[in-house]
């Protein structure tokens, strides 16, 4: 039997996921606002680049199932919940060191990387609150993501990565876009100094 995509996606990308997850250390019970506040200036940095990459590329793309989502605004948000100011959050350095993003298979691998962040944002999300006293609308915007809405965005998400697959995309292209995206994230991550080493 021959496996789905996202089940491909899933194997190959696990061990850089879990361990861009522990070095994060979003769910550790050393967890601060301002380390946290840090982090989600790391994502804006990295998201704002990647989000106008796929803007670009999208006309390369059989994508017509479900829309793209900003979330670097919803990122801007949780900053500006944060406490920093409109000049402030323009002036963060954004990722040097993306993924490729020249075919539609990089694309398709980048997406699976950023969508799939939105299902464990529901899992942060309740630590934040209980660690943190965030809401959805002071701090946690990025995380909510699609609130009750995800795991039903999620399913569209798979559902067209296995037409696209299916369509002649090269599903090992699309593996490897989000291998390095993931790795992407955690280069930057290191670069930002936000990355614990244990």
């Amino acid at each position: 039997m021959v496996a789905t995509i996202h089940a491909r996606l899933r194997s190959a990308t696990r061990e850089v996921h879990l361990e861009l997850e522990r070095h994060l250390a979003l769910l550790s019970g050393d967890v601060s606002i301002v380390s946290y506040t840090r982090i989600i200036a790391l994502f804006y940095g990295f998201y704002r680049p990647m989000e106008e990459g796929l803007q670009r590329l999208k006309i390369l793309v059989p994508y017509q199932r479900f829309p793209l989502r900003a979330r670097t605004e919803l990122l801007k948000r949780d900053l500006l919940a944060l406490g920093l100011g409109v000049q402030a959050i323009s002036a963060l350095p954004t990722c040097p060191d993306l993924p490729e993003l020249c075919a539609p298979e990089h694309f398709a691998g980048c997406l699976y990387v950023l969508e799939g962040a939105s299902l464990g944002g529901q899992i942060i999300t309740r630590h934040l609150r209980e660690k943190l006293e965030l809401t959805d609308h002071g701090g946690t915007a990025f995380f909510v993501g699609d609130g009750a809405s995800t795991a039903a965005r999620w399913k569209c998400v798979l559902e067209w990565l296995e037409h696209i697959s299916n369509s002649g995309l090269r599903g090992e292209q699309i593996v490897t876009s989000a291998c390095d995206t993931f790795r992407a994230l955690a280069n930057w991550a290191r670069a930002q100094g936000i990355y614990h080493e244990y």
